[in-house]
Protein backbone atom coordinates (compact mmCIF):
# COMPACT_ATOMS: atom_id res chain seq x y z
CA UNK A 1 0.00 0.00 0.00
CA UNK A 2 1.34 3.54 -0.80
CA UNK A 3 1.18 6.65 1.10
CA UNK A 4 -1.74 8.00 -0.69
CA UNK A 5 -3.73 4.70 0.07
CA UNK A 6 -2.48 4.82 3.89
CA UNK A 7 -3.29 8.23 4.41
CA UNK A 8 -7.51 8.16 2.89
CA UNK A 9 -7.92 4.40 4.12
CA UNK A 10 -7.03 6.65 7.68
CA UNK A 11 -9.04 9.08 6.92
CA UNK A 12 -12.19 6.81 5.84
CA UNK A 13 -11.56 4.63 9.57
CA UNK A 14 -11.74 7.91 11.43
CA UNK A 15 -15.20 8.62 9.30
CA UNK A 16 -16.62 5.20 10.70
CA UNK A 17 -15.43 6.00 14.35
CA UNK A 18 -16.48 9.68 14.63
CA UNK A 19 -19.53 11.45 13.72
CA UNK A 20 -19.08 13.97 10.88
CA UNK A 21 -21.72 16.11 9.70
CA UNK A 22 -22.24 16.09 5.96
CA UNK A 23 -20.77 19.33 4.70
CA UNK A 24 -17.61 18.22 6.85
CA UNK A 25 -14.48 18.03 4.89
CA UNK A 26 -11.87 15.80 6.98
CA UNK A 27 -7.94 16.26 6.68
CA UNK A 28 -4.78 15.61 6.84
CA UNK A 29 -1.61 16.83 6.05
CA UNK A 30 1.44 15.13 4.79
CA UNK A 31 5.11 16.95 4.88
CA UNK A 32 7.15 16.39 2.40
CA UNK A 33 11.07 15.73 2.41
CA UNK A 34 11.34 19.28 1.37
CA UNK A 35 9.08 21.15 4.01
CA UNK A 36 6.02 21.38 1.62
CA UNK A 37 2.44 20.25 3.30
CA UNK A 38 -0.11 18.12 0.93
CA UNK A 39 -3.35 18.45 2.60
CA UNK A 40 -5.42 15.20 1.75
CA UNK A 41 -9.06 15.33 2.49
CA UNK A 42 -12.48 13.59 2.34
CA UNK A 43 -15.60 15.02 1.65
CA UNK A 44 -17.68 13.87 3.69
CA UNK A 45 -21.27 13.86 2.06
CA UNK A 46 -20.08 12.56 -1.24
CA UNK A 47 -16.86 10.49 0.25
CA UNK A 48 -15.19 11.55 -2.60
CA UNK A 49 -10.91 12.24 -2.28
CA UNK A 50 -9.04 15.66 -2.42
CA UNK A 51 -5.57 16.94 -3.01
CA UNK A 52 -4.87 20.39 -2.39
CA UNK A 53 -0.68 21.30 -2.71
CA UNK A 54 0.57 24.73 -2.25
CA UNK A 55 1.20 27.01 -4.79
CA UNK A 56 2.78 30.30 -5.31
CA UNK A 57 0.45 33.40 -5.02
CA UNK A 58 1.78 34.25 -9.04
CA UNK A 59 -0.22 30.88 -10.27
CA UNK A 60 -3.23 32.32 -12.56
CA UNK A 61 -6.06 30.27 -13.06
CA UNK A 62 -5.60 29.87 -16.70
CA UNK A 63 -2.45 27.52 -15.60
CA UNK A 64 -4.86 25.43 -13.73
CA UNK A 65 -4.65 21.59 -15.47
CA UNK A 66 -7.97 20.15 -16.69
CA UNK A 67 -9.40 16.60 -17.20
CA UNK A 68 -12.05 14.61 -17.40
CA UNK A 69 -12.84 13.23 -13.82
CA UNK A 70 -10.65 15.10 -11.81
CA UNK A 71 -12.03 19.05 -10.99
CA UNK A 72 -9.56 21.72 -10.02
CA UNK A 73 -9.03 24.82 -8.35
CA UNK A 74 -7.52 27.20 -6.58
CA UNK A 75 -8.42 27.71 -3.05
CA UNK A 76 -7.29 28.90 0.96
CA UNK A 77 -7.60 26.46 3.10
CA UNK A 78 -7.03 28.80 6.40
CA UNK A 79 -6.81 26.21 8.88
CA UNK A 80 -3.50 25.29 7.40
CA UNK A 81 -2.49 27.69 4.90
CA UNK A 82 -0.81 30.99 6.30
CA UNK A 83 -0.03 34.84 4.82
CA UNK A 84 -3.20 33.91 2.53
CA UNK A 85 -1.37 31.08 0.96
CA UNK A 86 -2.88 29.48 -2.21
CA UNK A 87 -3.61 25.95 -2.75
CA UNK A 88 -4.17 23.92 -6.44
CA UNK A 89 -7.04 21.40 -5.67
CA UNK A 90 -8.14 18.21 -7.58
CA UNK A 91 -10.81 17.02 -6.49
CA UNK A 92 -12.52 13.39 -7.80
CA UNK A 93 -14.88 13.44 -9.82
CA UNK A 94 -18.50 12.08 -9.16
CA UNK A 95 -18.70 8.52 -10.20
CA UNK A 96 -14.82 8.48 -11.02
CA UNK A 97 -13.21 5.18 -9.66
CA UNK A 98 -11.38 6.24 -6.63
CA UNK A 99 -8.15 3.93 -7.13
CA UNK A 100 -7.99 6.10 -10.59
CA UNK A 101 -7.77 9.41 -8.38
CA UNK A 102 -5.16 7.89 -5.94
CA UNK A 103 -2.77 6.56 -8.58
CA UNK A 104 -2.65 9.80 -10.11
CA UNK A 105 -2.68 11.71 -6.24
CA UNK A 106 0.45 9.31 -5.26
CA UNK A 107 1.91 9.85 -8.80
CA UNK A 108 2.51 13.34 -7.78
CA UNK A 109 2.92 13.12 -4.50
CA UNK A 110 5.98 11.28 -5.39
CA UNK A 111 7.36 14.22 -8.26
CA UNK A 112 6.86 16.87 -5.38
CA UNK A 113 8.18 14.84 -2.59
CA UNK A 114 11.32 14.06 -4.78
CA UNK A 115 12.20 17.58 -5.35
CA UNK A 116 15.01 19.37 -3.42
CA UNK A 117 13.13 22.29 -2.77
CA UNK A 118 9.19 23.42 -3.08
CA UNK A 119 9.93 26.13 -5.56
CA UNK A 120 9.22 24.06 -8.63
CA UNK A 121 6.23 22.28 -7.09
CA UNK A 122 3.92 23.73 -9.84
CA UNK A 123 6.43 22.97 -13.07
CA UNK A 124 6.15 19.03 -11.35
CA UNK A 125 2.62 19.30 -11.16
CA UNK A 126 2.14 20.52 -14.52
CA UNK A 127 4.68 17.98 -16.18
CA UNK A 128 3.05 15.08 -14.61
CA UNK A 129 -0.71 16.39 -15.46
CA UNK A 130 0.43 16.75 -18.80
CA UNK A 131 1.90 12.97 -18.63
CA UNK A 132 -1.66 11.71 -17.63
CA UNK A 133 -3.54 13.82 -20.35
CA UNK A 134 -1.35 12.23 -23.16
CA UNK A 135 -1.80 8.67 -21.09
CA UNK A 136 -6.13 9.61 -21.53
CA UNK A 137 -6.13 10.58 -25.02
CA UNK A 138 -4.83 7.70 -26.19
CA UNK A 139 -7.84 5.70 -24.67
CA UNK A 140 -5.50 3.76 -22.16
CA UNK A 141 -6.75 2.34 -18.49
CA UNK A 142 -5.39 2.99 -15.62
CA UNK A 143 -5.10 -0.83 -15.08
CA UNK A 144 -4.29 -3.72 -17.36
CA UNK A 145 -6.87 -6.71 -17.74
CA UNK A 146 -5.46 -9.99 -16.56
CA UNK A 147 -4.96 -11.44 -20.38
CA UNK A 148 -2.77 -8.12 -20.69
CA UNK A 149 -0.70 -8.22 -17.70
CA UNK A 150 0.28 -11.99 -18.59
CA UNK A 151 0.76 -10.50 -22.21
CA UNK A 152 2.94 -8.20 -21.08
CA UNK A 153 4.74 -10.80 -18.64
CA UNK A 154 5.51 -12.82 -21.54
CA UNK A 155 7.01 -10.05 -23.88
CA UNK A 156 9.02 -9.52 -20.70
CA UNK A 157 9.91 -13.37 -20.24
CA UNK A 158 11.59 -12.79 -23.65
CA UNK A 159 13.00 -9.59 -23.53
CA UNK A 160 15.12 -10.30 -20.34
CA UNK A 161 16.59 -13.61 -22.11
CA UNK A 162 16.98 -11.27 -25.16
CA UNK A 163 19.14 -8.58 -23.43
CA UNK A 164 21.28 -11.30 -21.71
CA UNK A 165 21.99 -12.65 -25.19
CA UNK A 166 22.43 -9.64 -27.53
CA UNK A 167 23.17 -6.86 -25.04
CA UNK A 168 21.11 -3.96 -23.34
CA UNK A 169 19.84 -2.42 -27.26
CA UNK A 170 17.75 -5.42 -27.73
CA UNK A 171 15.01 -3.28 -26.02
CA UNK A 172 14.76 -1.43 -29.40
CA UNK A 173 13.87 -4.17 -31.05
CA UNK A 174 10.54 -4.48 -28.75
CA UNK A 175 8.06 -3.31 -31.46
CA UNK A 176 4.96 -0.65 -30.57
CA UNK A 177 1.85 -2.29 -29.77
CA UNK A 178 0.19 -1.65 -33.30
CA UNK A 179 3.04 -4.20 -34.98
CA UNK A 180 1.70 -7.27 -36.39
CA UNK A 181 4.76 -9.10 -34.21
CA UNK A 182 6.04 -8.64 -30.81
CA UNK A 183 10.17 -8.52 -31.87
CA UNK A 184 11.52 -7.01 -35.14
CA UNK A 185 15.05 -8.53 -34.63
CA UNK A 186 17.15 -7.36 -38.15
CA UNK A 187 15.35 -9.07 -40.92
CA UNK A 188 13.75 -10.92 -38.50
CA UNK A 189 10.68 -11.29 -36.20
CA UNK A 190 9.20 -12.90 -33.06
CA UNK A 191 5.72 -13.47 -31.47
CA UNK A 192 4.99 -13.65 -28.06
CA UNK A 193 2.54 -15.96 -26.54
CA UNK A 194 1.24 -17.39 -23.12
CA UNK A 195 -1.19 -19.34 -21.67
CA UNK A 196 -1.90 -19.70 -18.09
CA UNK A 197 -3.60 -23.01 -17.59
CA UNK A 198 -2.72 -27.04 -17.31
CA UNK A 199 -2.01 -29.27 -20.38
CA UNK A 200 -3.11 -29.09 -23.29
CA UNK A 201 -1.25 -25.89 -23.56
CA UNK A 202 -3.18 -23.22 -26.33
CA UNK A 203 -1.96 -20.12 -27.91
CA UNK A 204 -4.61 -17.75 -28.35
CA UNK A 205 -3.63 -16.31 -32.02
CA UNK A 206 -5.09 -13.23 -32.32
CA UNK A 207 -5.66 -12.49 -36.20
CA UNK A 208 -4.81 -14.24 -39.00
CA UNK A 209 -1.79 -11.80 -39.08
CA UNK A 210 0.53 -12.83 -36.71
CA UNK A 211 1.95 -16.39 -37.65
CA UNK A 212 2.48 -15.22 -41.52
CA UNK A 213 5.64 -13.33 -42.84
CA UNK A 214 4.22 -10.81 -45.09
CA UNK A 215 6.05 -8.45 -43.44
CA UNK A 216 9.24 -9.84 -42.10
CA UNK A 217 11.72 -10.41 -44.90
CA UNK A 218 13.53 -12.83 -42.53
CA UNK A 219 12.19 -15.83 -40.45
CA UNK A 220 9.20 -15.76 -38.27
CA UNK A 221 9.86 -17.30 -34.26
CA UNK A 222 6.86 -17.76 -32.32
CA UNK A 223 7.77 -18.26 -28.68
CA UNK A 224 5.60 -20.12 -25.86
CA UNK A 225 5.60 -19.91 -22.28
CA UNK A 226 3.29 -21.99 -20.45
CA UNK A 227 2.83 -20.03 -16.88
CA UNK A 228 1.77 -21.23 -13.54
CA UNK A 229 -0.45 -17.90 -12.04
CA UNK A 230 -0.84 -17.65 -8.43
CA UNK A 231 -1.09 -14.97 -5.42
CA UNK A 232 1.98 -16.36 -4.04
CA UNK A 233 5.24 -17.88 -5.08
CA UNK A 234 6.92 -16.66 -8.26
CA UNK A 235 7.04 -13.23 -9.70
CA UNK A 236 4.97 -10.28 -10.09
CA UNK A 237 4.87 -8.02 -13.17
CA UNK A 238 6.30 -5.30 -11.47
CA UNK A 239 9.09 -7.36 -10.47
CA UNK A 240 9.42 -8.31 -13.90
CA UNK A 241 9.95 -4.87 -14.77
CA UNK A 242 12.34 -3.89 -12.43
CA UNK A 243 14.32 -7.13 -13.12
CA UNK A 244 14.89 -5.62 -16.71
CA UNK A 245 15.52 -1.84 -15.21
CA UNK A 246 18.78 -3.58 -13.56
CA UNK A 247 19.66 -4.74 -16.75
CA UNK A 248 19.19 -1.75 -18.68
CA UNK A 249 20.44 0.86 -15.88
CA UNK A 250 23.73 1.97 -17.65
CA UNK A 251 21.94 2.12 -21.27
CA UNK A 252 20.06 5.42 -20.61
CA UNK A 253 18.74 5.84 -23.85
CA UNK A 254 17.93 2.02 -23.42
CA UNK A 255 16.28 2.23 -20.00
CA UNK A 256 14.22 5.27 -21.81
CA UNK A 257 12.81 4.01 -24.21
CA UNK A 258 11.73 0.75 -22.21
CA UNK A 259 10.07 3.28 -19.79
CA UNK A 260 8.22 4.63 -22.55
CA UNK A 261 7.23 1.59 -23.97
CA UNK A 262 5.53 0.59 -20.58
CA UNK A 263 3.92 3.68 -20.16
CA UNK A 264 2.28 3.45 -24.10
CA UNK A 265 1.12 -0.16 -23.69
CA UNK A 266 -0.54 0.96 -20.04
CA UNK A 267 1.73 -0.21 -17.68
CA UNK A 268 2.01 2.07 -14.70
CA UNK A 269 4.23 2.01 -11.67
CA UNK A 270 2.19 3.95 -10.26
CA UNK A 271 -0.59 1.22 -10.47
CA UNK A 272 2.22 -1.38 -9.01
CA UNK A 273 0.09 -2.88 -5.92
CA UNK A 274 -3.15 -3.65 -7.79
CA UNK A 275 -0.82 -6.36 -9.96
CA UNK A 276 -0.45 -8.99 -7.39
CA UNK A 277 -0.65 -12.31 -9.54
CA UNK A 278 2.33 -14.07 -9.74
CA UNK A 279 3.93 -16.02 -12.25
CA UNK A 280 6.29 -19.22 -12.43
CA UNK A 281 7.05 -20.44 -15.78
CA UNK A 282 6.07 -24.09 -16.36
CA UNK A 283 7.42 -24.79 -19.93
CA UNK A 284 8.55 -22.67 -22.74
CA UNK A 285 8.76 -23.94 -26.57
CA UNK A 286 10.30 -22.20 -29.30
CA UNK A 287 9.14 -22.70 -33.41
CA UNK A 288 10.20 -21.59 -36.34
CA UNK A 289 7.20 -20.38 -38.85
CA UNK A 290 8.04 -22.37 -42.14
CA UNK A 291 5.52 -24.44 -44.35
CA UNK A 292 3.49 -26.33 -43.12
CA UNK A 293 3.43 -25.03 -39.76
CA UNK A 294 -0.32 -25.27 -38.72
CA UNK A 295 -1.81 -21.78 -39.15
CA UNK A 296 -5.06 -20.02 -40.85
CA UNK A 297 -3.95 -18.57 -44.07
CA UNK A 298 -4.43 -14.64 -44.61
CA UNK A 299 -5.59 -15.50 -48.72
CA UNK A 300 -8.07 -18.49 -47.92
CA UNK A 301 -10.51 -16.27 -45.71
CA UNK A 302 -13.28 -15.34 -47.46
CA UNK A 303 -13.30 -10.99 -47.42
CA UNK A 304 -16.80 -11.59 -45.61
CA UNK A 305 -14.78 -12.70 -42.57
CA UNK A 306 -12.73 -10.25 -40.59
CA UNK A 307 -11.30 -10.08 -37.09
CA UNK A 308 -10.43 -13.74 -37.15
CA UNK A 309 -8.81 -15.05 -33.85
CA UNK A 310 -8.46 -18.97 -33.22
CA UNK A 311 -6.62 -21.10 -30.57
CA UNK A 312 -3.49 -23.09 -31.68
CA UNK A 313 -2.28 -26.34 -29.69
CA UNK A 314 0.43 -26.21 -28.92
CA UNK A 315 1.57 -30.07 -28.02
CA UNK A 316 0.31 -30.61 -31.03
CA UNK A 317 2.95 -28.51 -33.20
CA UNK A 318 6.32 -29.94 -31.83
CA UNK A 319 7.24 -31.28 -35.04
CA UNK A 320 8.28 -28.06 -36.12
CA UNK A 321 10.05 -26.97 -32.34
CA UNK A 322 13.42 -25.93 -32.21
CA UNK A 323 15.47 -25.25 -29.19
CA UNK A 324 15.81 -21.09 -27.61
CA UNK A 325 19.27 -21.65 -28.47
CA UNK A 326 18.48 -22.42 -32.28
CA UNK A 327 15.86 -19.38 -31.82
CA UNK A 328 18.01 -16.62 -30.92
CA UNK A 329 21.00 -17.97 -33.77
CA UNK A 330 17.88 -17.61 -35.96
CA UNK A 331 17.28 -13.93 -35.24
CA UNK A 332 20.26 -13.22 -35.49
CA UNK A 333 20.93 -14.70 -38.80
Amino acid sequence: MNKTQEIYNALFQDLLVKKYSLENLISREYKCANGLGLIYSIKVGLQVRVLSIPIPLKVQKAHLPQWKGIHTEIVQIPEYGENNQLYLKFEQGIGQEAYIFEIIAEDIRRGIDALDDSQSAVDCILQIVGKWNKFFIHGRKVILSEAEEQGLFGELLFLDELIKTLGTNSVFYWESENSTHDFYIRKNAVEIKTCSTQIPYRAHINSAHQLVRNDVKGKLFLQFYALRKSKNGGMKLPEMADQIRVLLQKNILALQHFNEKLFRIGYLDEAKDYYDSCYTERERYSFEIIDGFPKISVRDIPPEIFNLQYELAVGQCLDFAISEKDLMKGVQS
